[in-house]
Order: structure tokens, then sequence, then C-alpha cells
């Protein structure tokens, strides 16, 4: 069964997702810079709102605190 992609604008971010079976794999990047501050997977059940909440909630972050993302 083929994977499901979604990509995602969320200020000035991309969000890129890919659910596979039970695995996210996803990756954020400053749309400004080109720099991608978050690479990953997740084994988890999370819906795919679920998911984008979590990773909007990293983009918050990084651009309160991006020193702590070099």
């Amino acid at each position: 069964m083929p994977g499901k992609e979604k990509i995602i604008r969320y200020k000035n971010c991309k969000i890129w997702l890919y659910r596979e079976s039970e695995i996210w794999y996803f990756s954020i990047i400053d749309l400004k810079d080109g720099f991608e501050f978050c690479s990953s997977y997740s084994e988890s059940m999370d819906t795919l709102q679920e998911m984008i909440s979590s990773l909007k909630n990293i983009i918050d972050d990084y651009l309160q605190n991006p020193e702590e993302f070099e």
C-alpha cells in the first residue's frame, strides 16, 4: 500500500509529511533561507491533524528560539 504525502506552509516554513503504515516521516524547512531545522520520523498512530499540530508547535518554538535549532 503506497504512503500518503502532504506538504503544508505555515509561518514561512514548509512542512513535509509522509506516512507509511504506522510511521510518519517529516521535515520542516525555513523558506527564508532553506534551512531544514527538523527532520525525523515517528512510529505513531497520530492522525494527520495531530501531526500537523505538533509540527506547527515546533515551528513556533523555532521562531521564538532559533538558536536552539542550530
